[in-house]
């Protein structure tokens, strides 16, 4: 409705979806018996979510590409690994589910990471889209922004782009001027955030 109804002189010639882990709760907390199901279970039904609204994407802006990093919740260990770190996550999973439901829709095209960056251009600007949980800190006075601007130093000694796209601290910072998009998330408040306030 926005793109049809409020938007003058801007061609929209395509969507990038970008899926940066946590679609899964996973059972890294001691919380992970209230869950509301498995995390197979989990996987399967967000999958299945996911491709309606790639398509309803697709359908609306004729293409769709999605890059994906794994996050750190849907892990199936109880410590980060670095070696298979993508291949033994239920995110992963859920994207490869995804590649294969759009294998036969040219519309729709992934970049599915076995690392935890992964590069995307649009137009003349180059997003690095990375999970964020690499980032240590960011509980005293400045928050997560130190800890993060550190991360995204580090990260542009080793490769060019314009914008970090991150998700893992769960909370919104629109900063594309700065390098920095960290995403919002729909996850409450819970007995975990109470605990480390």
């Amino acid at each position: 409705s926005i793109t049809r109804d409020y938007l003058t002189g801007v061609e929209i010639e395509g969507a990038v979806i970008f899926l940066g882990g946590d679609l899964v709760s996973g059972t890294i907390h001691d919380m992970a018996e209230t869950n509301e199901d498995t995390a197979a279970g989990t996987a399967i039904y967000w999958a299945d979510q996911l491709a309606a609204c790639l398509k309803t994407i697709a359908d609306e802006f004729g293409s769709v590409h999605v890059p994906c990093v794994v996050g750190n919740h849907g892990r199936m260990t109880m410590k980060p690994r670095t070696k298979l770190r993508a291949r033994d996550n239920w995110d992963w999973v859920i994207y490869q589910q995804l590649a294969r439901h759009f294998s036969a829709d040219p519309r729709v095209s992934f970049d599915i990471t076995d690392g935890t960056d992964v590069s995307t251009k649009i137009y003349n600007t180059t997003f690095l889209l990375s999970h964020g949980d690499q980032v240590s800190g960011g509980g005293g006075i400045g928050g997560i922004w130190p800890p993060v601007m550190r991360m995204l130093a580090r990260k542009k000694q080793r490769e060019q782009f314009d914008c970090l796209v991150i998700g893992h601290f769960h909370q919104l910072i629109m900063a594309p001027a700065q390098g920095l998009i960290v995403n919002g998330s729909s996850k409450g408040y819970d007995e975990f955030a109470s605990v480390c306030n």
